[in-house]
């Protein structure tokens, strides 16, 4: 098994950790650091209206980086991206050019140049090496990536993808990647960075890093067990049991008041939401097995993680912690993933 480089990346942190077998999993080096998103949106808004910014290198997350984007433009700033770097934005580049960017190779003379992408492990190699730890030569990435297909949103793109799973089986081991699905394009980036690396959603790692927790595996394998993630900008549930999911849920965190989530998750439990319903809500969705009625009772074991899991406080929800640790729990579902183990503690 030897060591494995499992790196997290979520709209405001990427998490790090470096497995060891040889550790025990208490001790195995981590981090949680500002995401690669947030720290270009910073350097965006320093530079001020005044400085031509130009960002080139590989997709990646929006979110923070978008907003500075915007504001930057809005202030009269001018932007330009290289085409990969633009997709960051949207996969559509004529969209992209809508909002005054600029798609072009090269930089303007005098420009802030940036690079564009999720991953740094240049600086957190030289960081770790300090330490006196060496970087595995093994990686495994989780990044949320809504997909690109001529015609279709990028939502419908994600939920198309998670409907044909769930509708096939839904085993979680399927999900976790050498070559990842064409349309998944920043996975497909981050294989660019980082040639053979294991590639996986998020929200899919941070599922099965909840089951490493021996109480959500047992519930799961019972009754079956609703796994939440409440993460910076999204919360993302899942019906499982025994490895499978039977129904997934998607909406923006940040469109949710604490008193919605727990109505919200029971009605997702029951089966009485529909795609159009979370869409409109401005969710990304919600899809179920076909064989799930979802009045058949069980899944009354409902467990979270994620940095806004508070926002379920006070309703008898379990606060996953797989080897005592929340924040890594997204890092070890992907060693659980490409181990093809669930290293339950």
């Amino acid at each position: 098994m030897g060591r494995l480089l499992a790196l997290d990346v979520g709209a405001g942190t990427i998490d790090v950790l470096v497995w060891d077998e040889e550790e025990r999993p208490e001790n195995q080096v981590q981090l949680i650091l500002p995401s690669r998103t947030r720290l270009l949106a910073r350097a965006i808004r320093d530079a001020g209206p005044t400085t031509s910014v130009f960002l080139w290198g590989h997709q990646m997350g929006g979110g923070p980086i978008t907003r500075a984007a915007r504001a930057h433009l809005e202030a009269g700033g001018t932007l330009v991206a290289t085409p990969q770097a633009a997709k960051t934005f949207h996969n559509d580049l004529e969209r992209v050019r809508s909002w005054g960017i600029e798609v072009r190779a090269d930089a303007p003379p005098g420009s802030l140049k940036l690079r564009t992408g999720d991953l740094d492990l240049t600086a957190l190699a030289a960081a770790l090496e300090r330490l006196g730890v060496p970087l595995p030569g093994e990686v495994a990435v989780a990044v949320q990536d809504h997909g690109s297909q001529p015609g279709m949103s990028n939502r419908d793109v994600r939920f198309e993808h998670y409907r044909r799973w769930v509708s096939g089986g839904g085993r979680l081991q399927e999900m976790v990647y050498r070559v990842p699905p064409r349309q998944f394009t920043r996975m497909r980036a981050i294989q660019l960075q980082v040639p053979g690396a294991w590639v996986m959603d998020t929200a899919i790692a941070a599922c099965w890093g909840a089951l490493c927790d021996s109480r959500v595996f047992r519930a799961s394998e019972a009754e079956g067990a609703l796994v939440v993630n409440l993460g910076n900008a999204h919360l993302s549930a899942f019906l499982v049991r025994s490895m499978r999911v039977v129904g997934i849920l998607e909406h923006h965190r940040t469109a949710l008041r604490p008193g919605q989530v727990k109505d919200l998750l029971e009605r997702f439990r029951r089966r009485e939401l529909s795609p159009a319903e979370v869409k409109e809500a401005g969710g990304h969705g919600v899809c179920y097995a076909p064989d799930y009625e979802g009045t058949e009772g069980g899944f009354t074991f409902w467990a979270v993680v994620g940095p806004w899991r508070r926002m379920l406080d006070g309703h008898g929800v379990l606060q996953a912690a797989p080897y005592g640790n929340m924040m890594v729990a997204g890092c070890l579902g992907l060693v659980a993933a490409s181990r093809g183990a669930l290293l339950r503690d």
